[in-house]
């Protein structure tokens, strides 16, 4: 009986570190491109007012072809970045996920700030391994680098504030600490 029991519980907490997996891994990514974005068109936009618009000798300010240019792009990089966000933030999200899960259905309910770290470290581990997971496909010609720590912490953020926007939806998911009888 008490191995029937204990095989129970087993399974019903991988169904629920499954159940936030899958939120995280559907909507983490498609945020992170988010924040991604928001980024790129952010220093886009400050580089752009700061430079300003392009002077003709000839014909004077072109305003109106700086601002097509600026909503080009947006738009481009805005179409591009929902697919992309899964290719390349499904895995972390996934690892995320489970991080959250097991220690949520282990724990109970976690705290804001061990979420954050959590995301930061799934964010710093996506950094150190994704050059040399894209050096291994076949063709690819690209040598893994490291980066450095102040480029490592800047593309983590991608992944703290999804892994946190995740966590404040399934806080609440399966919050009872698992007894061990």
């Amino acid at each position: 009986m008490n191995t029937q029991s204990r095989g129970y519980r087993i399974l019903l907490s991988v169904g629920k570190v499954g159940s936030i997996t899958w939120l995280f891994m559907i909507f983490g990514p498609p945020i992170g491109g988010a924040v991604y974005f928001v980024w790129i068109v952010g220093g886009f936009v400050i580089g752009s007012l700061i430079s300003g618009p392009q002077i003709d000798p000839i014909s004077g300010p072109q305003f109106h072809l700086w601002v097509l240019q600026a909503i080009s792009a947006m738009a481009l990089l805005a179409v591009w970045t929902v697919p992309s966000s899964y290719f390349l933030g499904l895995l972390p999200a996934a690892l995320a996920g489970i991080i959250v899960g097991t220690a949520q259905i282990r724990f109970g309910q976690l705290p804001w700030a061990i979420v954050l770290l959590i995301g930061a470290g799934v964010g710093a581990f996506d950094v150190i391994i994704h050059g040399k997971l894209v050096s291994l496909l076949p063709g690819s010609g690209i040598k893994p680098e490291t980066p450095s720590v102040l480029g490592a912490l800047i593309l983590s953020v991608r992944y703290i504030v999804p892994t946190f926007v995740c966590w404040r939806i399934v806080r609440n998911w399966h919050t009872e600490p698992l007894s061990t009888p």
